[in-house]
């Protein structure tokens, strides 16, 4: 569910289509890089002990929670935490 949607928040964050491209790219090496090393990084932590690879994801998750408030610009905080869609004026329905 999040990678289908991760295209279209950036899309609404980076409105400028150079640093629009710029941010693309970022996602596509953090995808790519990730796909590539976790089987290995899984491999060798697999070694020290199975119990590892549980772990390793303790430090991710956290990074995964505190990269987006230093880099998250504040216009997509302000539009995401604007409430359900259904409370937008344009949303509603004619009747």
């Amino acid at each position: 569910m999040i990678v289908p949607a991760s295209p279209a928040l950036i899309r609404d964050a980076f409105p400028d289509s150079v640093r629009r491209t710029r941010a693309v790219s970022v996602w596509a090496m953090a995808g790519s890089s990730g796909a590539a090393a976790g089987p290995e990084a899984g491999g060798l932590l697999s070694q020290v002990s199975w119990l590892m690879i549980f772990f390793v994801n303790i430090p991710v998750g956290l990074a995964g929670l505190a990269l987006p408030a230093r880099t998250v610009p504040v216009s997509v905080v302000r539009c995401l935490s604007t409430g359900p869609a259904s409370s937008q004026p344009w949303s509603r329905r004619v009747p």
